[in-house]
């Protein structure tokens, strides 16, 4: 069950979920330079890069595993950092490109019980301000997109400690409008 309180799981292309509780699942940590050497590869350059991964886990904050903390981080903050180092190096050579990070109102908010996801937000919010400044003038433009919350699958899939489904933040808006 993708809501059981002591596993992180993480869909399939098939629709069956994989159990990632141990860190035998997804691996982020070296896949963002793959991506950006087989962009440059296939097409000669990569020209933009947008930034939209996460994952939540809902619980009171006292009742995380730290490997659930470290989980959303990894995905929803240090995801989006490890891709933009990868994505730089082919920008500079070039003299442009352009980085979106899709973020969320919890950016610059807060919610109840999800407050490891809220506060990789937050830090991803900080770090692409902060890369935005370090690159004004270089030709290489950091932008964000704040989205409200959307009823993706996200939420049916998310880890939570609560017994019950969690259901996203109101108001929640339709993903194909």
């Amino acid at each position: 069950d993708s809501r059981s309180p002591n596993k992180l799981f993480h869909q399939e292309a098939d629709g069956r979920f994989k159990d990632v509780s141990t860190g035998s699942g997804l691996d982020v940590a070296g896949f963002g330079m793959g991506v950006a050497a087989g962009g440059v590869n296939y097409d000669g350059h990569v020209d933009m890069l947008v930034n939209c991964a996460a994952v939540q886990s809902y619980a009171p904050f006292e009742h995380y595993e730290w490997r659930e903390i470290t989980r959303v981080f990894d995905v929803t903050c240090f995801g989006y950092m490890r891709f933009a180092r990868a994505v730089l190096p082919h920008f500079r050579v070039q003299g442009h490109g352009h980085i979106i990070n899709v973020l969320s109102m919890l950016s610059q908010g807060a919610a109840p019980l999800l407050s490891a996801y809220t506060a990789a937000k937050h830090a991803t919010f900080g770090w692409a301000e902060s890369l935005r400044l370090e690159l004004a003038g270089s030709g290489i433009v950091v932008s964000g997109v704040m989205v409200p919350s959307v009823a993706t699958p996200m939420f049916d899939h998310a880890p939570t400690k609560l017994g019950f489904a969690p259901r996203p933040v109101p108001p929640t808006y339709d993903p194909d409008v």
